[in-house]
């Protein structure tokens, strides 16, 4: 690749040579030795500064590791990237596997359209995953979130984990496309255990979960993990099914199997078929073979089949007599053709006086009876202990059992029972009472202590010391999710605690999710704070004017309508730019200039800015638009547009027709 000076030209493989040439032009050749598959493959073309991150030292020999980075943020690249190298070492030891390729390299891009994209032995980023020691740990900015789906560091961890899951074995089809990104999200959680610790595992393993029910509760959508009826390529990324829930149901799977079987399957697995396509049936033979038992009914529950999860209700009954534990368990989802009930091994933990015993159930049909030992009447049950199951599980338990669990239970246990509090206590004194004490509480794993913070924002003003209290705590995770917080619990109390952290908090995030707060309790009040706020700059991705105008748009002014237009100009960031239009959109939408600005922007540059543009402006059902959805539907290059511009389309023209 001859590219001019002083840009550099990246690639797939290994430089061999760069030549430079009389015209002012440099030469690039590289080669990649092994195959790929053809989406795999990449050509970088910019002004690139070369940041050495050290070697991988596996028991085949060392790999070289580089970052490529905007010229200036070379030390934001070396942070962001800086354990990579004992990432590649350890997901080679754990899948007994070496890192199948002769180099790794990562590159930070400007306006990269998909994020993170694990392009073999070069994969690209986008520049918001490059870091400062200040900037909030978030791969994009997310400051609706306490915490981040997805921090930079998962981002990393996941995007190295398909060399080995869908770079050297790759899904057959687009169908079994959870073969590829469930495994790498399954990998990243598994490094993020191995790096900070078991309990940080267990829950991002909770987060995950609450995030892909409150996403089924919210759209009615589920599927089978391999599925075959796509509208576009976008909806195979859907990031609550594809990504959460399997890397959930393989956790799952491992707890089943244990430790030891499962990853000797995945080393037999991508042995197997290395360097080849594979599908879903592959990975149940594969499972079958190395753990020696039938594995169909997983298959075909979690997998091929079903598409949803078990609805659990639990019920229990000490009998004295006979020194047993009565437990009951019925599963009250919906009786339907892709959700049917499910077969599950079950923990379930009966702890009294004199210690705690567990026992390993099978639930299977919709009612399930089971008569378990207890020689003393148990001070709590705990269904599901450590929390593996792809389930929600609805539990009726005393306030007095359910402290206990807060008190003495695992993690997993110990963040149900929190949210169980807030679900079915809320209004009790005792539940602000004890979740303020957790989230007080610096010896609390920092998972528990936000829990307890975000569960106290729907306990409402009486909650509001406590959270004012997590406001202040060193740890600006928890600072930032007693912002959201304090957003849910309302009063005057909490709006004077937000303008304080907006003034005078150095985490940028948390000054973020404290204007989206401050919006959402003060109303009207807050907008000269909030238009105040759009004059200050960020260290990381326009944080503080990008939370400004989130919490903006929740005022719903029509008066605002200048200062969102003014923000979807090209030279902020493309977040920026996209909040800007949902802003405008909410506080004007008959303003003939957001049409107007919109028909501009979907023809924009920056593909999340076109295709936020595109969506606004099918949901205005301008029947002049047809013309330009039925143009980019049939013509536009980007499946995702086009894709977004056939669903306008259709919305426009069946209104039109009604």
């Amino acid at each position: 690749m001859t590219v001019a000076k002083p840009y550099s030209a990246l690639a797939n493989g290994v430089l061999t040579e760069t030549k430079e040439n009389a015209d002012g032009t440099r030469t690039f050749h590289w080669i990649q030795e092994k195959p790929i598959p053809n989406y795999l493959m990449t050509v970088d073309v910019g002004e690139f500064a070369r940041v050495p991150i050290g070697e991988a030292k596996l028991s085949t020999g060392s790999v070289p590791l580089s970052a490529w980075t905007p010229p200036g943020t070379e030390a934001k690249a070396a942070l962001a990237f800086r354990d990579t190298p004992k990432m590649v070492e350890f997901f080679s030891e754990r899948f007994g596997y070496p890192f199948p390729w002769a180099k790794y390299d990562q590159v930070a891009l400007r306006e990269f359209a998909v994020g993170a994209m694990e392009t073999t032995t070069l994969t690209g980023f986008s520049e918001s995953h490059l870091k400062g020691p200040d900037d909030p740990p978030d791969s994009s900015p997310a400051f609706d979130e306490a915490y981040p789906t997805w921090t930079y560091e998962d981002t990393v961890s996941h995007e190295l984990a398909h060399h080995w899951f869908g770079d050297l074995v790759t899904c057959r089809s687009l169908g079994s496309i959870w073969l590829n990104e469930s495994f790498a999200t399954f990998c990243h959680t598994v490094w993020n255990g191995h790096a900070h610790g078991e309990d940080d595992l267990t829950y991002q393993r909770w987060r995950y979960l609450n995030k892909y029910l409150d996403y089924v509760r919210g759209t009615g959508t589920v599927r089978p993990m391999e599925f075959f009826r796509y509208k576009s390529p976008a909806a195979m990324y859907q990031t609550e099914t594809t990504y959460l829930k399997g890397s959930l149901v393989l956790h799952m799977l491992r707890h089943s199997v244990g430790d030891t079987d499962f990853y000797r399957t995945l080393s037999d697995y991508l042995r197997a078929h290395e360097f080849a396509n594979a599908e879903s049936e592959d990975l149940k033979v594969a499972f079958q073979t190395s753990c020696g038992r039938n594995l169909s009914w997983f298959f075909d529950d979690w997998i091929r089949g079903g598409g949803g999860h078990p609805i659990f209700e639990v019920s229990y009954r000490w009998v004295p007599e006979r020194k047993q534990v009565d437990l009951t368990v019925k599963q009250i989802q919906a009786d339907l053709p892709f959700e049917n009930d499910f077969r599950l091994p079950v923990d379930v933990e009966i702890a009294t006086r004199s210690g705690a015993r567990q026992h390993r159930v099978e639930v299977s049909g919709w009612s399930t009876s089971i008569a378990l030992p207890s020689d003393e009447k148990p001070e709590r049950v705990v269904f599901d202990k450590g929390g593996w199951l792809v389930a929600e599980v609805r539990f009726e338990r005393s306030l007095e059992e359910i402290g206990k669990e807060l008190t003495d239970g695992d993690l997993a246990g110990r963040l149900r029972a929190a949210r169980q509090l807030a679900v079915d206590f809320r209004e009790r004194e005792e539940t602000i009472a004890a979740l303020s004490r957790i989230a007080a509480d610096s010896g609390a794993h920092w998972g528990l202590r936000q829990e307890a913070v975000i569960d106290l924002g729907s306990c409402g003003e009486a909650a509001v010391p406590a959270l004012e209290r997590a406001l202040n705590d060193p740890d600006r995770r928890l600072r930032r999710a007693a912002a959201i917080a304090l957003g849910r619990a309302g009063g005057r109390q909490a709006v004077a605690a937000l303008g304080r952290a907006i003034a005078g908090d150095r985490a940028e995030d948390v000054v973020a999710a404290a204007e989206v707060s401050l919006a959402r309790t003060a109303g009207a009040a807050a907008r000269a704070t909030l238009e105040r706020q759009l004059s200050r700059d960020s260290q990381y991705w326009d944080a503080i004017r990008l939370g400004a105008l989130q919490g903006l748009a929740e005022l719903r002014e029509p008066a605002l309508v200048h200062t969102f237009e003014r923000f979807t100009a090209p030279e902020y960031p493309q977040d920026v730019r996209a909040a800007a239009l949902v802003g405008w959109l909410r506080v004007a939408p008959e303003d003939p200039k957001l049409a107007a600005a919109l028909r501009v922007l979907a023809r924009d540059r920056n593909r999340q800015v076109r295709e936020t543009a595109l969506e606004k402006l099918g949901s205005l059902h301008h029947g002049v638009d047809v013309s330009l959805f039925r143009t980019l539907a049939d013509s536009d290059p980007d499946p995702n547009v086009a894709a977004i511009a056939r669903d306008a389309l259709g919305e426009v023209e069946g209104f039109t027709k009604k």
